[in-house]
């Protein structure tokens, strides 16, 4: 009696696709791991050597060697210049025949073989752990590459900062001696300003210099006194001059003379008026007085009166008279004589007025100039006192900087402790073999599976009778299998047998060059081992 075909489940289905397609996943599984192996073992192994190395701030402020060169350690470990550098300094055969362009890829892959790790640390340790590694395939090369490496780093790090120091050094020193020379020059402009003006030596006061006044400010006052002294003088001789001459002004020039003239007497008389004109005449010329002079026109009015008095004699003949003539007025003759002394007064207190006035005027310029020194001293020792300030903030740094350098040349002045030197490696540790061959076995079983999945669950129509029997309204009670024609089965088994075929062959020739390049590369022909070395080094 039939019965209803049972729906399987679809781990059963799942399962039954592996069963039916298993060459599907067997055979890509068998490839790709054969692939693998022969590269895990072909590929050349690299020895990898590493060292640590602690860089401690060697001024224990948290700033120094330790958090500045530890910080970008890694940039400058692995810069190509000092990668070059060494490279050079090893002088290995394979690099030094290479051209240019063969050489910076050289320097390229080295430096993808060289790793170089500064882990964080706390910014206030004052040291920074850096840790490097560098792969090659002989150990002896990854040995001395990367202590080579490092010694360089580290003598750099310690050239440059004593090269820096050192620096610091001579330009402090030199800044010292500058300073110095400026203060020389400071206290020659000081000196010859003192010795030019005049100007007495300061004196100390505490801690700052107090300036004398020179003996010209105190001899300018004296003279400012005698000089107002001198125009008072001037004022009143002025008043009494003044006065003199209103007083002179309102007397007449002449005033009436009586005299009595003889007969007998007139012509003796007449002589001895011409004598005396003659006299006056001869003393007048002798003396050479000017007219302005006082005596000079006493004179002449002495000469006209005699004149006068001569006209008379001469008028009256023999006859005797009583004759009024008009003189000059002695009143005023003595007035103007006071006048004339007021004014030579006046005037000699003009001359000392003036004399007194261009001295003040010429002492006034001598202490402006006193002035603008006093001036220049206050600036000049400014200048000197902050010159002596940065001489001295020189002279400390100066010497906190040559203890400095006394530190660097001693024992401490070497931040970098070598924790692990570069090692010998003994045996290489990348990549791994088996890893690579376990990776490519998990790699081929993926693909078949994958191929085997899709192959399976691709196809637009139904796999079973289960799932003829999800679909239908009636039970499917019974099915049949595949018809299979023995043209189909024999295109079938020649398909397996060739695809198995070329798998054993392919599986066989690798496995041959592997095994032939692993221990006899003579059995290998010139373009096999050519070839393989080319690969090689891709990965060198």
């Amino acid at each position: 009696m039939a019965v209803e075909v049972e729906a399987r489940s679809q781990f059963d289905e799942f399962f039954g696709v592996i069963k039916r397609r298993l060459w599907v996943i067997v055979l890509p599984a068998t490839l790709i791991a054969t692939i693998g192996i022969s590269v895990a073992i072909v590929i050349p192994k690299k020895y990898v050597s590493s060292t640590r190395v602690m860089l401690r701030d060697v001024e224990g402020d948290g700033g120094g060697e330790g958090t500045s060169e530890g910080r970008v350690a890694e940039h400058t470990i692995r810069s190509p210049a000092r990668v070059r550098a060494v490279l050079k300094e090893l002088a290995w055969d394979d690099y030094m025949v290479l051209i240019a362009q063969d050489e910076t890829e050289y320097v390229a892959s080295t430096l993808d073989n060289l790793d170089v790790e500064t882990p964080p640390m706390d910014r206030y340790a004052g040291q920074q752990l850096v840790r490097a590694e560098f792969a090659h395939v002989e150990a002896t090369r990854a040995r001395d590459f990367l202590e080579n490496l490092m010694n360089r780093w580290r003598t750099e790090v310690l050239e440059r900062r004593h090269n820096q120091t050192r620096q610091a050094h001579d330009d402090l020193k030199e800044s010292w001696a500058q300073t110095q020379e400026v203060l020389k020059s400071i206290g020659r402009q000081i000196s010859e300003l003192r010795q030019l003006h005049g100007i007495p030596p300061a004196l100390p006061d505490g801690d700052r210099v107090k300036q004398r006044l020179a003996p010209q400010f105190t001899a300018l006052e004296t003279e400012k006194e005698e000089l107002l002294e001198i125009e008072e003088n001037y004022a009143n001789a002025l008043i009494v001059r003044d006065r003199l001459v209103v007083a002179r002004d309102r007397m007449e020039d002449e005033v009436p003379y009586t005299t009595k003239v003889l007969a007998d007497d007139t012509a003796d008389r007449v002589k001895v008026v011409d004598g005396e004109i003659a006299q006056l005449e001869s003393t007048l010329e002798a003396r050479g007085w000017l007219p302005a002079h006082r005596k000079y026109r006493l004179a002449q009015a002495e000469i006209g009166r005699l004149r006068h008095e001569r006209d008379a004699l001469v008028a009256a003949q023999t006859a005797s008279f009583i004759e009024q003539v008009m003189v000059p007025n002695e009143g005023k003759v003595r007035a103007s004589a006071q006048v004339e002394a007021a004014e030579d007064q006046l005037a000699l207190l003009g001359q000392r007025l003036t004399a007194q006035d261009d001295k003040v005027a010429a002492m006034n310029i001598e202490v402006q100039e006193l002035q603008d020194a006093y001036v220049q001293l206050g600036e000049l020792g400014a200048e000197q006192s902050r010159k002596y300030s940065v001489l001295k903030g020189t002279e400390t740094q100066l010497e906190s900087v040559r203890q400095e350098l006394a530190q660097l040349d001693g024992p401490m002045g070497n931040p970098f402790e070598v924790q692990d030197a570069p090692n010998l490696p003994t045996s290489p540790t990348e990549p791994n073999p088996w890893l690579i061959g376990a990776f490519s076995v998990l790699a081929g079983l993926a693909l078949g599976l994958a191929l085997a999945i899709s192959g399976e669950y691709s196809k637009s129509t139904f796999r079973s009778a289960g799932d003829l029997a999800r679909v239908m309204a009636v039970p499917v009670l019974a099915t049949v299998n595949v018809i299979v024609t023995r043209k189909q089965a024999r295109r079938t088994t020649a398909r397996r047998l060739a695809v198995g075929g070329f798998t054993t062959g392919f599986v066989v020739t690798f496995a041959y060059i592997t095994w032939a390049f692993a221990f006899r590369q003579d059995l290998l022909s010139p373009e096999v081992r050519d070839f393989i070395e080319a690969f090689r080094g891709a990965f060198k």
